[in-house]
């Protein structure tokens, strides 16, 4: 991972937190389907785009989890490039943004993403400070060739702060 730059910090495995993802520009790609039958696809149109553009690899790699959608973050030193949308890949702009994360480690397995996803939902029971303001999304900051063991994964849940009544 250290060869990589990353968008912001990894939440470390076993933990759950809430944290800011800074205003970003990132590649999205989608597809109809499932996002685990369609996971190859979308990476591959995302790492064919950077490729062609000479856009640094960073991490992390995000995804929807029952929809097949795939964001790679652009760069620092390429976000305002003047890239642009192509049939397969748009460019967007993302405000700043709260989640409440929950980190992991093991394979980028259905099973491991929807485990995680219920740690969240849990979670969001016995904090009722927060809101569920968005749908769950995968974070991947290993490459699919690391050994299953090794990988670290997050599940984000876009949250917002609400007043609770005492």
């Amino acid at each position: 991972m250290a060869n990589y730059e990353s968008a912001y910090k990894m939440t470390d495995a076993g933990n759950i937190e809430v944290k800011k993802i800074p205003e970003s520009t990132v590649l999205q790609t989608k597809e109809k389907g499932e996002y685990y039958d369609k996971s190859n696809n979308l990476f591959i149109k995302l790492f064919n785009y950077i490729k062609a553009n000479q856009i640094p690899m960073t991490i992390p790699v995000e995804s929807g989890i029952k929809d097949a959608e795939m964001r790679f973050y652009v760069s620092a030193d390429k976000k305002d490039g003047g890239l642009k949308d192509t049939d397969s890949v748009k460019v967007l702009k993302l405000p700043e943004r709260t989640v409440v994360a929950a980190g992991g480690r093991g394979s980028y397995s259905e099973g491991n993403i929807d485990e995680a996803k219920m740690k969240l939902i849990q979670w969001l029971e016995a904090h009722q400070e927060y809101e569920q303001i968005g749908e769950p999304y995968a974070v991947y900051w290993n490459s699919p060739f690391r050994l299953w063991f090794m990988k670290h994964y997050e599940v984000h849940m876009p949250v917002k702060q609400i007043n609770v009544a005492p």
